[in-house]
């Protein structure tokens, strides 16, 4: 889940970009969870995952929150990228896609969630359970038998449940 110096200035950009996507597609009720951006035959190639929110919960968005979304957000890249050819790709995360980044664990609270991490031994352990919160030390989530607070550098990996 951390940042190594090499990949510093590349988030702060996509962090940025996701910025602007959000307050764009926020009256919609539509947020960025994922932004990639690469260069493929002289075309930029956007990949763009978004989550719809309900009550506060980031839920996977429909067919026509997808085509709205696309769009409004043809009208920016149209502006953004000027006179270069660009291809936009808008989904859902989905169940099989890791959470990669704090900013998905915060995203997600409230949603059901496996996660693997270390414990203090290093032994592999894995967990499922409501996301409750989420910051720079610890994500904290519910199990039928209480909460367990887990340390993010000890995530291995976090998958969203059903």
């Amino acid at each position: 889940m951390g940042r190594n110096a090499k990949g510093i200035s590349r988030t702060c950009a996509y962090e940025s970009l996701r910025n602007e996507i959000d307050a764009i597609l926020g009256c919609y009720g539509l947020q960025a969870v994922d932004i990639s951006v690469r260069r493929s035959s002289g075309k930029a190639l956007l990949d763009i995952y978004l989550a719809k929110m309900n009550s506060g919960i980031a839920c996977s968005p429909n067919t026509s929150d997808l085509e709205e979304a696309s769009s409004v957000l043809h009208i920016f890249f149209d502006d953004y990228f000027r006179d270069q050819d660009y291809v936009m790709t808008l989904s859902s995360p989905g169940l099989n896609r890791c959470l990669k980044t704090l900013y998905e664990l915060k995203l997600f609270n409230g949603r059901m969630a496996n996660v693997s991490f270390a414990d203090e031994n290093g032994e592999s352990v894995s967990v499922v359970g409501k996301i409750v919160s989420a910051d720079d030390d610890k994500l904290a989530l519910f199990l039928n038998s209480g909460e367990v607070i887990i340390p993010i550098d000890s995530i291995r990996n976090a998958f969203l449940e059903e």
